[in-house]
């Protein structure tokens, strides 16, 4: 995972990310600050196992942060 983002920094990924890991809540944690330390925008995090309700939400968070003319392009 760390080796991901830190390739992820390096070629220049624009995109926002969602870190789910099985680690402890502290390592995953870190592991989106490392991300974030990294230029890497971080729109949330969870560990798992992950309740369906949570991702959902955080899916949710993730849409509502998309242009909307990004809809309107029919893409």
């Amino acid at each position: 995972g760390v080796e991901l983002l830190r390739h992820l920094s390096s070629i220049g990924y624009l995109g926002n990310l969602v870190i789910v890991s099985a680690c402890d809540a502290p390592v995953v944690e870190t592991s989106a600050q490392l991300a974030r330390e990294h230029g890497l925008a971080v729109t949330g995090y969870m560990q798992k196992p992950v309740a369906a309700a949570d991702f959902a939400s955080l899916l949710e968070q993730v849409v509502a942060m998309i242009p909307r003319s990004a809809f309107d392009r029919g893409h």
